[in-house]
């Protein structure tokens, strides 16, 4: 097992005990407000997406862009994680679009035409493990930094093998591009 990178273990520290995380994460059939909420496998499977609080981009310029992670932590047991982390996807040039809701959140939506550097590898733990706890991560996007700079810097070849998702380097991963503090994060459980 990786060791854990220091965005993670300060993030999950900083979502313990809250009602309701700075990132939500959307699928069809629900919402993750609440850090550590469960989803079924099924209801995780298609691509989520993701709204921030407006707290967060209150002060940024609207072209302002931001990348985000998602990361498994319990590959293949949560008790015996030697695979993890697992990388679940990574996705580029967000964008702070349209207003807030009435609880504060904006939408991140990709620029049009922006496939996913990884694209979103559905939630699908071992049946005798216990819930997997899906971790998402949100930056600031560094200037110049493009889908073909990452897989190059990460030496990412389509499509992303499973090989190359186990044992994610995430502390790796944020100081070869340049990351700074992470804005904000939330994770799900699915088992």
């Amino acid at each position: 097992m990786a060791p854990q990178a220091a965005s993670v273990t300060n993030l999950l520290s900083s979502l313990a005990n809250q009602e309701h995380a700075p990132l939500r994460i959307h699928f069809p059939e629900t919402t993750i407000q609440k850090p550590g909420s469960s989803v079924t496998k099924p209801a995780s499977k298609p691509s989520p997406t993701l709204s921030i609080s407006s707290t967060i981009t209150a002060n940024k310029p609207a072209t302002q862009k931001y990348a985000a992670i998602a990361i498994d932590l319990d590959a293949p047991f949560r008790s015996f994680a030697f695979l993890s982390p697992i990388l679940h996807g990574i996705q580029l040039n967000l964008v702070a679009a349209g207003s807030a809701d009435p609880e504060g959140f904006v939408k991140l939506e990709a620029e049009e035409n922006q496939a996913p550097v990884v694209p979103w590898g559905p939630p699908n733990p071992p049946p005798i493990s216990s819930a997997h706890r899906y971790v998402f991560l949100v930056w600031e996007q560094p200037d110049g930094m493009t889908v073909e700079k990452v897989k190059g810097t990460l030496n990412l070849k389509e499509p992303v093998s499973l090989g190359a998702r186990i044992r994610w380097d995430e502390a790796g991963f944020e100081k070869k591009l340049g990351l700074g503090e992470v804005l904000a994060g939330n994770f799900f459980t699915c088992g």
